[in-house]
């Protein structure tokens, strides 16, 4: 894989001494089902982006960094646009579990339901990030989803 190509689409952050890697993101990809007001990526639920990491680039990059470092400290966090998205995204995480990485994931929380809640706490979720907006109609308006909030809601209460 062109290493160019990897850099745009991984984000390293090493510690202060620049001696260990201690946080990988993941940009699954720049698909979203929300339009927020704030946004400026200018996202597409249903729009194509031709250079997002396969599941077999991903993973190749996660199995190559635990064979030259102790996974254990490196939190891997899984970010989009959307992440929940992108079909192999608990694939790619129960892997990297797999592996030794203690994972979360950063989402607009519009999609979570039950199912979805099961596979995180199946493949090994350590830290779950979810954008509130402020109340229910401040929150929909700024996310252009309607029904969110209330959705959202119920389902974090169930984890």
């Amino acid at each position: 894989m062109p290493e160019s190509r990897l850099k745009r689409r991984l984000l390293i952050l090493k510690s202060e001494n620049n001696d260990l890697l201690k946080t990988l993101f993941w940009e699954t990809t720049l698909r979203c089902n929300a339009r927020c007001a704030f946004c400026g990526s200018g996202c597409g639920e249903n729009t194509h982006y031709p250079d997002e990491l396969t599941t077999e680039e991903i993973c190749h990059v996660l199995q190559d960094t635990a064979q030259k470092l102790p996974v254990a400290g490196i939190m891997l966090n899984i970010t989009g646009g959307e992440p929940l998205l992108r079909k192999d995204v608990f694939a790619v995480a129960g892997f990297a579990a797999s592996l030794g990485y203690p994972w979360g994931m950063v989402t607009n929380g519009s999609l979570l339901n039950g199912k979805v809640i099961r596979e995180m706490k199946e493949n090994g979720l350590k830290t779950l990030t979810v954008s509130i907006d402020g109340l229910k109609r401040t929150h929909e308006e700024l996310r252009c989803l309607a029904g969110s909030y209330d959705r959202m809601i119920g389902n974090l209460k169930e984890i």
